[in-house]
């Protein structure tokens, strides 16, 4: 060991060993095996192997003392597991467990001073830590003693806040009540004021500023009424003070319709004849309007008086009726005169027929600028703003007004449109007014009219931002051009269309050469038609966007059902007489389809419904029951002679008519009797009675009749139709249908074979000859290279031929100069 090491060392060290009893060790409880902890590390001494010899020098003694050591951890283990369970135990050491008395001697001559001063000085630092302890829990008492004074201090201050403030919330809603009820004593004290200042005479006095002062408190007043209804008598100063701002709103009403009665006076003593008329109908009422500006009673903050408080109080809305009424009876005077001269000098100008258009432009031009400044002029007395709370209020009479101005308008327009006669000035007309109108839901119209509206204009607001609704106003003028353009539509059908006498030179066949016209000069826009079913079509064309979806689509059920009936009288008869009955039928056939190309350009909707009555359909079921001898035993059970008189009444029938469906279904029994025909020709040989009784000899001639007619047809074809796919439906329609008649004809022969009504020798040279007849797909793989040879040749020549169309113009014009 060190020399430095005190005996303080030796003792803890010595406490650390176990202790023996009697030279042996006692391991005390199970604890006591569990190895020490030990601060540092030091090898083993021999003094373990000499406690090992020693433990052996006295096995014998331990045997002796077993008994006494049956309570002992060990027992009962034997003497080399006891020693073995020591060795272990005491090797967990690292020090010498027991020192020899070497050891003890050298630990003994050891100094002690230094762990003497440090004990010294352990004792001092512990004494200074002790009063540092006392004076540190004095100090805590005495600010034990400062939070206790502290908590009951603010505890007082606190309670005493509470006080206050329940002292100043008192003094607070005194107060409010004492404004309150100065507040409502005010306003019942100025009931007597108000009725005071309302009483003065005369119509001046909304200039005065106590009027002005009056209105401001008769306001005050009435939200206050409002919105204290709980007050006693409360309803009784409600009605004083509703009297009172009436008897107010009268005083401004009288005021401007007075003042309005004096600005149109001075402007009728200064308003002449000359071409200075239109400036002095205006100059003195725009001058009115900037008139006292920025004063009360101006003609606009007065009139803004009684809007402002109609929004939340409609009855008002005679007062401002009465107002706006009588400005729009002075204006009316006024222009009066101004506008029957410009209307009267305009129809002397434009007194034709074909002057109608210029005459309405005029016209319309005119009125335009006449409403643009009465509106300016009525915006600016009325509402300055398009927010104006009674925009609504005065859109209906505001427009009402230029209708009203726009009589002489109506009235001359009018005299001239039930007069025209022209379809195409009545179009252009309309197409003149389309600029202002704009169509709309049919079903929202009247009487079938349409309604019109600008687009941009804001329903609901005056201002002069806003554009007019001229839609609105020319609606007149546009129901009377329209009702004008449908009966004359419906005349010039009837005239030109449904009675039209025919002449050959109408037969125009592929040529777009000759320029047809209308008997009226109208350009026939379809010359490669009929010509009445060109013209009628031309018409519905020049009408299309111009009226009603819904009339249109009527007149469009009518055109074309009475072009069908036209086609299939005078236009097929004239075209068979001329061309033959398979010409007629091509010729027929183009101009259904040229009607159906032009109808599906056209937007139908709407489904024409005819109403007719039925007389026959009930006596017809009577006389079926007669026939059949049920009429008197129904007649006896159904009530007799009233169910007889029910079941013959007549019956109301809706037809359903339908322009593309019509022309549809037409356009396909036109195509089915010309390839019907077609077919016929050809196959007359096969259709024979006796066809069966020579199969050779008739499908030889079937076989030449589709070598020259399929070529003849085709090209027949051709002539009469631009389009290739038309030929190509057609040719194809045509072989298939030539394919099913052949194929017809070859199963009869083979049942004919087959039967049993043929003698043995019929019997055998009918099927000799059936060998060599053609069967019926040799057939199909025939007219497929037929008519692929017939397309070959056209994308060769790839131009029809014009020879046959100059020789049929010709035929057609020789034929013309004999009649």
């Amino acid at each position: 060991m060190g020399r430095d090491r005190s005996k303080s060392l030796v003792k803890r060290i010595a406490s650390d060993i176990p202790s023996f009893n009697d030279g042996k060790l006692d391991l005390g409880s199970i604890s006591s095996l569990a190895p020490p902890s030990v601060s540092s590390s030091r090898p083993r001494s021999k003094s373990v192997d000499d406690v090992k010899l020693k433990n052996n020098q006295n096995n014998e003694k331990n045997k002796i003392g077993t008994a006494e050591r049956r309570d002992h951890v060990l027992y009962p283990f034997s003497s080399a597991e006891y020693n073995q369970l020591w060795s272990g135990y005491i090797d967990t050491y690292t020090y010498n467990s027991i020192l020899t008395n070497e050891d003890i001697e050298n630990i003994g001559q050891l100094p002690i001073d230094s762990a003497l001063n440090f004990q010294h000085n352990c004792q001092l630092n512990s004494e200074a830590i002790e009063d540092l302890i006392r004076d540190t829990d004095a100090i805590l008492a005495v600010l034990d003693r400062l939070v206790d004074q502290y908590n009951k201090v603010d505890r007082d201050t606190s309670d005493f806040a509470k006080q206050s403030q329940r002292l100043l919330e008192e003094q607070k809603r005194a107060e409010e009540t004492s404004s309150e009820i100065s507040e409502a004593l005010s306003v019942f004290e100025a009931s007597e004021w108000i009725t005071k200042v309302l009483s003065s005479p005369g119509i001046n006095l909304v200039k005065k500023r106590s009027f002005k002062e009056a209105m401001a408190k008769l306001d005050s007043c009435i939200e206050f009424v409002d919105t204290h209804p709980n007050y006693k008598d409360i309803d009784t100063y409600r009605a004083r003070f509703r009297q009172c701002m009436t008897r107010a709103l009268t005083l401004i009403r009288n005021y401007l319709i007075e003042d309005i009665k004096s600005t149109a006076a001075l402007s009728e003593s200064t308003k002449t004849e000359t071409s200075s008329m239109e400036v002095t109908v205006y100059s003195d009422f725009k001058n009115h309007a900037n008139r006292h500006n920025g004063e009360f009673y101006s003609f606009h903050n007065l009139i803004v008086e009684i809007e402002k408080r109609y929004k939340t109080h409609p009855e008002y809305e005679g007062l401002l009726s009465d107002v706006s009424s009588q400005y729009f009876r002075v204006r009316s005077n006024l222009v009066a005169s101004y506008i029957n001269q410009n209307v009267e000098t305009l129809s002397k100008k434009y007194t034709g027929e074909k002057d109608l258009v210029q005459l309405c432009q005029n016209n319309i031009s005119f009125f335009k600028r006449v409403i643009e400044r009465e509106h300016g002029l009525f915006c600016q007395y009325f509402s300055g703003s398009a927010s104006s709370p009674v925009a609504h209020h005065y859109e209906g009479q505001l427009y009402e007004w230029y209708k009203d101005l726009l009589e002489p308008l109506y009235d001359t327009l009018r005299d001239r449109i039930i007069r025209a006669v022209s379809i195409s000035e009545l179009c252009s007309l309309m197409t003149l007014l389309q600029k202002y109108y704009e169509f709309e839901d049919p079903e929202g119209s009247m009487g079938g009219s349409v309604v019109g509206s600008v687009v941009g204009s804001t329903v609901g607001s005056i201002s002069s931002d806003v554009p007019i609704d001229y839609g609105q106003l020319f609606e007149p003028i546009v129901a009377d051009v329209q009702s004008r353009l449908i009966f004359r539509v419906q005349r010039f059908v009837d005239d030109n269309i449904i009675n039209y006498k025919p002449r050959p030179k109408d037969l125009q066949i592929g040529s777009t050469k000759v320029n047809v016209t209308h008997q009226d000069d109208e350009v026939n826009l379809f010359p490669q038609m009929y010509l009445p079913v060109g013209k009628a079509l031309t018409v519905l064309s020049s009408i299309y966007d111009l009226i009603n979806s819904a009339v249109f689509d009527d007149l469009a059920h009518y055109i074309v059902h009475s072009c069908i009936q036209i086609l299939q009288t005078s236009g097929y008869k004239l075209a068979e007489s001329h061309l033959g009955s398979l010409d007629a039928k091509l010729y027929y056939l183009k101009n259904l389809m040229l009607v159906q190309h032009q109808l599906n350009n056209f937007d139908i909707q709407h489904v024409r419904t005819e109403t007719a009555l039925d007389f026959t359909s009930g006596l017809s079921e009577i006389l079926n029951q007669v026939r059949h001898g049920d009429f008197m035993v129904n007649y006896t059970k159904s009530g007799g002679f009233i169910e007889l008189a029910r079941r013959s009444a007549p019956r109301v029938v809706n037809n359903m008519i339908d322009a593309k469906y019509e022309i549809d279904s037409e356009l396909n029994n036109a195509v089915q009797d010309f390839i019907g025909q077609c077919v016929k020709q050809i196959s007359k040989p096969i259709l024979a009675q006796d066809a069966v009784k020579t199969p050779l000899k008739a499908t030889s001639d079937f076989r030449d009749l589709l070598l020259t007619e399929i070529p003849r047809y085709y090209r027949d074809i051709q002539l009469s139709f631009s389009d290739s796919n038309v030929t190509k439906y057609l040719m194809e329609n045509m072989e298939s249908v030539l394919l099913t008649t052949y194929t017809e004809y070859y199963h009869r022969l083979e049942q004919i074979v087959t039967s049993a009504d043929l003698d043995a020798s019929a019997s055998d040279k009918l099927r000799s000859d059936m060998t060599e007849v053609m069967e019926p797909d040799t057939l199909v793989g025939f007219l497929t290279d037929l008519v692929a040879n017939l397309y070959d040749k056209e994308s060769e020549s790839g131009q029809v031929d014009e020879k046959l169309l100059e020789q049929i113009e010709n035929d057609l014009n020789i034929e013309e100069g004999n009649e």
